[in-house]
């Protein structure tokens, strides 16, 4: 990372070890159809792969799928009392994601 302080000084920050990561909605069935036991996944390998395959279709090959994980949260978006659940997406790089509301059909399509 770039910036500069204050003072007008430049300075460089190195960050290791950071994976992209964004969090999808999912709705209460596709939800259902991905866990098992709670919030486990139930085939996180396969998942992965469909999502990286998807990927690879739309001209980023490159893309890894590095973890995928279910939890619960409150949704930015509208006034709902309870928390839905989210699939979080860990990648090995952002240019995946330009395009995921495209792709979102590969998680409904796992279930």
């Amino acid at each position: 990372l770039f910036g500069v302080t204050r003072q007008g000084v430049s300075v460089c920050v190195h960050v290791h070890g950071f994976r992209p990561f964004f969090y999808a909605e999912l709705t209460p069935e596709t939800a259902a159809g991905l866990a098992h036991e709670g919030l486990a996944l139930r085939a996180p390998d396969e998942l992965a792969a469909a999502i990286e395959a998807a990927a690879a279709r739309s001209g980023r090959p490159q893309a890894r799928i590095l973890g995928l994980e279910l939890q619960r949260w409150h949704s930015i978006y509208g006034l709902r009392l309870a928390p839905s659940i989210f699939l979080r997406v860990s990648s090995s790089t952002f240019a995946m994601w330009s395009r995921w509301p495209q792709r979102c059909s590969v998680v409904k399509s796992a279930c």
